[in-house]
């Protein structure tokens, strides 16, 4: 809905006459911020739904004057998740962890486990750190959310035209 309000319906008129230019110069200007924002969400989601042992009873972003950790959540038993996303196409490395914690030091937040997704994989080094205090996810991992989707979970297409 975000997508069709923000880049096709100010240019419908345009795109129904064959003429794509200003959806297209729209869509460049907007396209990573759209594709970030529902990776996020599904960050968020499949987070939630790794803790099923130690259920997430709160779980957003933190961000001060100086700092910013793209997640923050509580469980049910009082541990502190923080964690990081990696959008690019180069594979997280070792830093990102140690950027993450220095963050978190900064910020002054004690965490229990670090996640770290990427959309382009682990470097070996960061892999070896792997453990019970840091989950990693990777862009594979997503698939898990649909895995147990039924029929009434899914939206019925009319194909209708608006």
């Amino acid at each position: 809905m975000r997508f069709w309000f923000a880049s096709v319906s100010p240019y419908y008129k345009g795109i129904k006459e064959g003429d794509y230019t200003e959806f297209k110069t729209a869509l460049a200007n907007r396209e990573q911020g759209f594709s970030n924002f529902i990776y996020e969400r599904l960050v968020m989601e499949l987070v939630k739904q790794s803790f099923k042992d130690d259920p997430i009873i709160k779980i957003g972003s933190y961000w001060d004057q100086t700092h910013e950790i793209d997640i923050l959540a509580k469980t049910k038993s009082g541990k502190i998740i923080a964690g990081t996303w990696k959008f690019s196409k180069s594979k997280a490395k070792k830093s990102e962890l140690s950027k993450l914690k220095e963050n978190c030091i900064a910020a002054d937040l004690k965490a229990d486990i670090y996640i770290i997704f990427s959309k382009s994989g682990f470097s070996n080094e960061l892999k070896n750190e792997k453990g019970e205090g840091l989950k990693l996810f990777a862009l594979k991992n997503l698939n898990s959310l649909i895995q147990d989707l039924a029929p009434s979970d899914l939206i019925d297409n009319q194909n209708k035209k608006y």
